[in-house]
């Protein structure tokens, strides 16, 4: 995997990532409803968190946000015997193309390790790069194998991406703002996981979409009020609450079918 060049000039954050690692036998499927605005194929699932306030420190420069990548621990990897060798976190460190420095990358790592190994190689399997953004770079600076990200007039519901996580399906990446990782990894990792196993397993329909079908009635609510947004974002936050403790319960009150099938689905043999 090529390395992500960080080029700052003039107080503007420019980053380029390599060729996502894909599997060249799996194409990516047509996921169905758009999730944002973007280009025809390209599917934008965003993170809105409640509060207009999105932290973290505009005035500093981008020579301090983190010079150049994060070293690749899994190096070139030669084939399955190689990554089946790996821990969760290095397969998760072999993704993270860019991070603004090791301490953001760590934290994140350790985010991600709570999933399911099963989830992580499918995601890793189908080529999904994870980037790391600094507060005061603008996404629409990223440029992916030399195709721009997001286009200048590209919005998510009218609300710019400058503050926002997102997952784009046509680049396979996870892009997570610096001052909202945290809060945003698990539900990214989701939607990318939600496109990685339908086009890998060729589903007729995206795998959130037969959900939300097939559970309808029989779900007395939703975790969060987000979920109830659309079907990406329904199995984005169940997908979250599963791996959160005193969600999961809640998740399990309010969903018990979905519960029943993330834990079928997701959970280690």
């Amino acid at each position: 995997m090529d390395f992500l060049e960080h080029i700052c000039s003039m107080l503007k954050c420019f980053i380029s990532v390599g060729e996502p690692h894909a599997d060249p036998e799996h194409e990516p499927c047509d996921a169905g409803e758009d999730g944002g605005e973007g280009s025809a194929g390209t599917l934008y699932y965003a993170y809105m968190p409640e509060s207009g306030d999105m932290g973290g420190n505009r005035d500093r420069g981008c020579e301090e946000a983190g010079g150049g990548p994060e070293e690749d621990p899994g190096g070139d990897l030669a084939g399955k015997a190689l990554i089946r060798t790996l821990s969760n976190e290095e397969l998760i460190s072999a993704m993270v193309s860019y991070s603004p420095d090791l301490s953001t990358t760590r934290f994140i790592v350790r985010e991600l390790a709570r999933i399911s190994r099963k989830a992580l190689l499918t995601v890793h399997r189908h080529g999904v790069n994870i980037v790391i953004l600094p507060t005061e770079c603008s996404p629409y600076k990223v440029d992916i194998d030399g195709k721009v990200l997001l286009a200048p007039h590209v919005t998510y519901k009218g609300r710019s991406y400058e503050d926002l996580s997102f997952f784009s399906s046509d680049h396979r990446v996870i892009l997570l703002r610096e001052s909202w990782a945290a809060y945003a990894s698990i539900h990214e990792f989701a939607h990318a996981f939600d496109h990685a196993y339908s086009a890998r397993n060729r589903l007729p329909q995206q795998l959130s979409l037969s959900l939300w079908i097939r559970f309808s009635s029989s779900r007395r609510g939703f975790v969060s009020s987000y979920a109830g947004t659309n079907h990406q974002e329904y199995f984005a936050e169940s997908f979250a609450a599963f791996y959160d403790l005193f969600q999961r319960e809640e998740l399990r009150k309010l969903d018990p079918a979905m519960e029943r099938f993330l834990s079928e689905l997701l959970e280690d043999e």
